[in-house]
């Protein structure tokens, strides 16, 4: 690791108060020796950096570089300047890259030190989510078989196009003669949307995967981070607190897939009947959708029960007959 010391100074006042600091001081690639720190100002200040006709930048700035020359006087440099006027393989370039890449590694070992210093208070997140997601995982194992298998599917088919409308083919005939005084049947077929579902997409599996592969991320980053990390470089280190604030993503995952379900449970349940066309499916949805407003659910009344369903909306809708899209 390279051996720098980084001093970010906050005032102009700090700075006039080093030894060798000089005001109008010019700096260029002949004279730099190396920076000793860099500054950020509220206010701004002028860059001395020495242009080629001899005369300062002047630019003023609010971030910059504090530097050391070869006669040992300090100057200052802004940081566009300290960006530009110097080209690539000069030592002043590889100089700015290397303090600033160990500025930001500093930062990011600060950042995760505070992270590691939480980690009983993370892990115990870790578990209070894992424990509602186990929760919710329960409640789902409970209701997916008295949704069916072909209703199943059909959520899962939501889930991956995103279209959650629940429409029917209705189908309105029309007797009439043809000019030979033949009788004739007139078919128009047009498509609505009866409803719309909210919540289908807690059926996926992968909000459970991810969860899992989540939690491993933020345990074993605090194994890795068991040894000594002051060392480490930066991608270690942003490898390192990325890993461990995937317990915030965690947390978001177990709170969708609760919400989810919640608001699955708060679809209108006779929709379900006219997502599948199997009739014995639809007849122990119906069932659901009775049990779902608290009415006595058996196989016959379901019978019945949607049997009327059926006709009221075929009257609604102007049809003779629906099909189940």
């Amino acid at each position: 690791m390279v051996d720098i010391e980084i001093r970010t100074f906050s005032s102009f006042e700090e700075i006039k108060e080093l030894d060798g600091f000089k005001f109008d001081n010019p700096v260029d690639k002949k004279n730099y020796s190396t920076i000793i720190g860099d500054y950020v100002f509220q206010d701004e200040v002028k860059c001395c950096f020495l242009k080629d006709n001899g005369n300062l930048c002047g630019t003023e700035h609010k971030y910059g570089f504090v530097t050391l020359l070869k006669d040992n006087s300090i100057t200052i440099i802004g940081n566009h300047c300290a960006n530009e006027k110097f080209d690539a393989k000069s030592k002043f370039k590889a100089d700015r890259s290397k303090y600033i890449n160990e500025k930001r590694r500093l930062k990011a070992l600060s950042v995760l030190a505070e992270l590691l210093s939480s980690k009983d208070k993370i892990l115990s997140r870790l578990d209070a989510a894992r424990i509602k997601l186990e929760s919710v995982r329960e409640r789902i194992s409970l209701i997916k078989p008295k949704l069916g298998e072909y209703l199943v599917k059909e959520l899962i088919d939501m889930n991956r196009t995103g279209n959650s409308n629940v429409t029917v083919i209705a189908f309105s005939y029309k007797k009439y003669q043809d000019d030979d005084g033949n009788e004739k049947i007139e078919t128009t077929k047009t498509e609505h949307t009866i409803g719309r579902l909210q919540g289908y997409q807690f059926i996926s599996n992968r909000p459970f995967a991810s969860f899992s592969y989540k939690s491993g991320v933020v345990i074993d980053a605090f194994v890795r981070a068991e040894h000594d990390c002051s060392s480490a470089r930066i991608r270690e280190v942003d490898s390192l607190i990325s890993d461990l604030r995937q317990i915030d993503e965690a947390e978001v995952i177990v709170h969708r897939v609760e919400t989810d379900f919640e608001a699955f449970l708060a679809n209108d349940f006779s929709l379900f009947c006219y997502l599948v066309s199997d009739k014995s499916q639809r007849y122990k949805l119906a069932q659901l959708a009775l049990s779902q407003q608290n009415e006595s659910s058996g196989k016959d009344k379901a019978k019945d029960w949607l049997a009327g369903k059926d006709r009221s909306l075929r009257k609604t809708l102007g049809a003779d007959k629906i099909k189940i899209n």
